[in-house]
């Protein structure tokens, strides 16, 4: 009888630990250029929902990139990513010209900007680690402002 506790005890642990394993995280979602609002539209719609618009300037052959849209999945990304509204554009198909108006040189890069677009705050690259944790430290450190310009 203890013995048959103990094995429906153990198949119990092992069900709900496979469950929480078996539980996905969703990717972060973000906003892209492609669809029908305006960089004016998405920021306006960011205020709206309490959320900080920060630009993603990216590209399809950003090895980095690629990397940390990987990382997007990642709890800790998630978390950090919580109060914001990420706008991608990618700087190979950016027909607005925010690429050239933010001064982008590299990818990724990340740009926080106010109502008006105005450029607040810019950070270049994520970190030089491929720790999902090292990156959203650096990226928390950038969207509390630690890299005003």
């Amino acid at each position: 009888m203890k013995y048959t506790l103990a094995l429906m005890f153990v198949g119990f642990l092992l069900v709900g630990a496979s469950s929480v394993h078996a539980q996905k995280i969703e990717p972060i979602h973000y906003y892209s250029l492609e669809q029908s609002k305006s960089m004016t539209e998405l920021v306006a719609q960011a205020e709206e929902e309490g959320k900080t618009p920060v630009l993603y300037f990216t590209a399809t052959w950003c090895g980095p990139c690629k990397h940390l849209n990987k990382s997007f999945s990642k709890g800790i990304m998630k978390k950090t990513f919580a109060d914001v509204m990420l706008i991608k554009v990618d700087v190979d198909t950016d027909a607005e010209g925010f690429t050239g108006r933010y001064g982008i040189r590299s990818v990724p890069t990340f740009v926080q900007v106010d109502a008006q677009l105005n450029e607040t705050n810019k950070m270049v690259g994520f970190g030089d680690s491929d720790d999902p944790n090292a990156m959203a430290r650096n990226i928390q450190r950038f969207l509390k402002g630690s890299n005003k310009k």
